[in-house]
């Protein structure tokens, strides 16, 4: 299993996550976050990078120390201009993996799985949020999360140089009949 690379304690730079959030409420979706959402974006080289220097080593070699505050001393003055890996990490990959957590968190907090099915827990003496004004939060958190996305890809695109493109050949063209609607008598 992989460690986490951000807490809570990274959220309220980004969105109103009081600190005093007890971790094992939003551990799950930064842990959903970081595999499903965030780590693809990564190649095993850069993701390794991340751990190695953000956490107290990889799973695979857990007594290994780092010191996160040395990797993140020195990004370039833009991180456009020549990204490394602490300035991908800083200007980009924490704004997304901490947005789609905090979206993830909204999604399902306060709805819990009983015997009854999905419910919603609430206090008493407090309002829960109306489903209309949930979804308004939620979109809220998608669009800046869909901005962050993008210009992580613009980064990771920066710092793994250009791809080539490539042009069509033959071979790639596709054979007529192949891939369209498809109708089937009953």
């Amino acid at each position: 299993m992989s460690i986490l690379l951000i807490t809570v304690a990274d959220f309220p730079e980004f969105w109103p996550l009081s600190i005093n959030t007890a971790p094992e409420l939003v551990e799950p979706y930064i842990r959903k976050a970081q595999t499903f959402d965030v780590r693809p974006l990564f190649t095993a080289a850069e993701w390794q990078g991340f751990e190695s220097n953000l956490g107290n080593g990889t799973t695979e070699f857990p007594g290994v120390e780092f010191d996160p505050e040395e990797f993140l001393a020195t990004p370039p003055p833009s991180a456009w201009d020549n990204p490394t890996l602490a300035a991908l990490w800083v200007g980009f990959a924490k704004p997304v993996l901490v947005t789609e957590s905090f979206r993830r968190l909204m999604l399902w907090h306060g709805t819990h799985v009983t015997p009854n099915g999905l419910e919603t827990m609430q206090d008493i003496n407090n309002q829960p949020v109306t489903s209309a004004r949930r979804a308004e939060l939620k979109a809220d958190v998608e669009a800046e999360r869909n901005l962050y996305a993008g210009r992580l890809q613009a980064a990771l695109r920066a710092y793994r140089g250009t791809v080539p493109t490539t042009t069509c050949g033959a071979s790639t063209r596709r054979r007529p009949g192949r891939g369209g609607v498809t109708f089937h008598a009953i």
